[in-house]
């Protein structure tokens, strides 16, 4: 799992190094936040960019990355401080949060989003970040297909909490 994340971060790194002609990342801190869980801050004085990075084991039974709503609703918008520490509990303690989508007008998602295993709104155009069953991190178009079946009709399923056009369900 480490290497993956390094390897997302490496690729990171010379893409940036490619467009923006050798900036030069320096790392001024690294802390333990949890068993398994590294923050780093990362420095390039010169754009100026601040980059930070939690490295997570999830190998660990301990860590898990969640997604959240907002609100826990489709509709609401709230900082990503409100919802980590609403969330934070005994035996529950968030280390870090992140605003992983954009949102339309009432705090819609714009792209995919799932919520323990419900999906809170379906879209195809975007690519989706993912944690599969075995803890593996992904990141792809996933597609989704649905219907209704009742007695012989079946009817397919357009979309989920999205803008539904005609003849759409």
């Amino acid at each position: 799992m480490e290497t993956k994340m390094k390897t997302i971060i490496i690729c990171f790194t010379l893409l940036l190094t490619h467009v923006y002609a050798q900036p030069k990342f320096d790392t001024v801190s690294t802390r333990n936040v949890g068993v398994g869980i590294v923050h780093l801050e990362i420095l390039e004085p010169a754009k100026p960019w601040t980059i930070d990075v939690l490295e997570i084991d999830l190998s660990n039974t301990m860590n898990k990355i969640d997604s959240v709503k907002a609100k826990n609703n489709l509709y609401g918008n709230e900082a990503t401080s409100e919802m980590a520490s609403t969330r934070d509990s005994s035996g529950h303690t968030v280390v870090g949060a992140i605003n992983g989508d954009f949102y339309a007008s009432g705090g819609i998602p714009i792209g995919k989003q799932m919520v323990n295993g419900e999906i809170v709104k379906q879209n195809s155009l975007y690519s989706s970040f993912a944690i599969n069953t075995q803890n593996q991190p992904a990141i792809d178009r996933p597609s989704f297909s649905g219907s209704i079946v009742a007695k012989s009709n079946v009817i397919s399923i357009d979309n989920i909490n999205g803008t539904r056009i005609q003849d759409n369900l």
